[in-house]
């Protein structure tokens, strides 16, 4: 505040003249000789609260125009660059007071524990432990033995794979909305390659035989690309999702924007297209849709998704909503039997409190219970990505219910002795 001191009267919008100009003039003179100036220009580094505090901004959340921008402090609008965005990612290294820092080092250490994580993909378990990659340089990781107390994990690529370069030309590295499963002997993770306000994007893959960096037998190996859109595509190829049904087939869904979510069929042995010449399916529709999710429950096929704008701290608008269908394939149905594809799409997670613009779900059945995983902005933090992690609950009608957080949501019933439990299969 004592940086910020207003040209205008707050009131009338009009010029501050007479007294208060040379108020402001002796106050400004008075800052600059004073040893306390410093101090004031380091609180002016921090963004205010409300603006819009996350790294990221997907392909397919430009305005209408199809360009990406950013506001400057005068409110003239111009092109983003990512190194301006990954300059605002860095933006919590920068010094702040002894008081600011302690206040977010503690609040790093509660239940949601992760400050700044983006596109968390569906929880997985490696022996006893939890794993989530996330949207990051090289593709992000973090693990948990318990759902509470998140820990950094390392980076998937130490390198860009050489076809990155075909789709975006100079990519940084910086890998939107990953998703990580288990088949068979091998964990395997897909990614999403784009650029700002378009659709030449494609979804690459990854495999390793264990997501415990410690192991003797961790390695990442690059697949290339699973499935490809170009400028001339109705669809754009980002935000993965992979099911593996128990049936033994493997589908992925996908999607932002432009015409909608997708659904493709993988083949299990190499994780990529089982016919790379077949069409996409339409799963559905909204102006503002992406981040589909699909799980198998009671005999339906819910398909999770976000509709709104992410990405813009306290000002995004991100809820998540759900429709099911007896078959993969569709057709989904919302409570009010409102087809996906014609925008519908039953509310399950909206703002709440601090909580802003819940997106990018997934869910992990441990036992008989399922935990639903997300992320939101944090109101309390100027709009900081968290991750969210809240029990999932089913009400009478067979419709998914978020709960509250809780401190146990592992169902310990289940457990198997880590030395003979073997490695999950299937995400359902």
């Amino acid at each position: 505040m004592c940086c910020r001191l207003p040209l205008r009267s707050p009131q009338s919008n009009a010029p501050l003249f007479g007294i208060g100009v040379l108020f402001k003039t002796l106050v400004l003179a008075a800052l600059a000789a004073s040893p306390v100036s410093g101090w004031c220009q380091t609180i002016d580094t921090i963004p205010q609260a409300g603006a819009d505090q996350n790294s990221y901004n997907k392909s397919a959340h430009a305005e209408p125009t199809g360009s990406s921008s950013t506001e400057t402090s005068l409110g003239i609008s111009q092109p983003a660059s990512r190194s301006q965005l990954q300059e605002e990612q860095t933006q919590e290294e920068k010094p702040v007071p002894a008081q600011r820092r302690r206040e977010r080092d503690n609040h790093e250490r509660d239940f949601q524990g992760i400050l700044r994580i983006h596109d968390p993909s569906t929880i997985v378990q490696d022996g006893d432990t939890f794993w989530i990659v996330h949207t990051g340089m090289g593709i992000g990781s973090i693990f948990s033995k318990d759902l509470k107390h998140w820990n950094r994990g390392p980076n998937l690529l130490a390198e860009i794979p050489a076809w990155v370069s075909e789709i975006v030309p100079g990519h940084s590295g910086y890998f939107w909305a990953p998703d990580v499963i288990q088949v068979k002997d091998r964990y395997l993770v897909y990614f999403s390659v784009s650029s700002f306000g378009k659709n030449e994007s494609a979804i690459g893959l990854l495999s390793s035989p264990t997501l415990d960096p410690e192991s003797p037998d961790y390695q990442w190996t690059d697949h290339g690309i699973v499935v490809r859109t170009t400028s001339e595509s109705d669809h754009n190829a980002i935000d993965p999702a992979v099911i593996h049904t128990d049936s033994g087939e493997l589908w992925m869904s996908f999607g932002s924007f432009w015409s909608g979510l997708k659904l493709v069929q993988l083949d299990p042995e190499t994780g990529l297209m089982l016919d790379p010449k077949s069409k996409p399916i339409s799963l559905a529709y909204q102006e503002q849709i992406e981040a589909p999710f699909i799980l198998f429950h009671g005999g339906y096929y819910y398909l999770f998704f976000n509709w709104g704008w992410c990405c813009r701290g306290t000002r995004s608008t991100y809820n998540i909503r759900v429709g099911r269908s007896r078959e993969i394939q569709g057709p989904y149905l919302d409570r009010n039997g409102v087809d996906l594809r014609h925008r519908g799409g039953t509310l399950v997670l909206d703002t709440i409190e601090n909580r802003i613009g819940p997106g990018h779900p997934g869910v992990l059945r441990h036992g008989e219970k399922d935990v639903l995983s997300y992320h939101y902005y944090d109101e309390k933090y100027r709009g900081r990505s968290r991750l969210g992690i809240a029990a999932l609950t089913w009400d009478e009608e067979g419709w998914p219910v978020v709960e509250e957080e809780t401190a146990d949501l592992l169902d310990h019933t289940h457990e198997k002795p880590e030395t003979t439990e073997p490695r999950q299969e299937r995400r359902r």
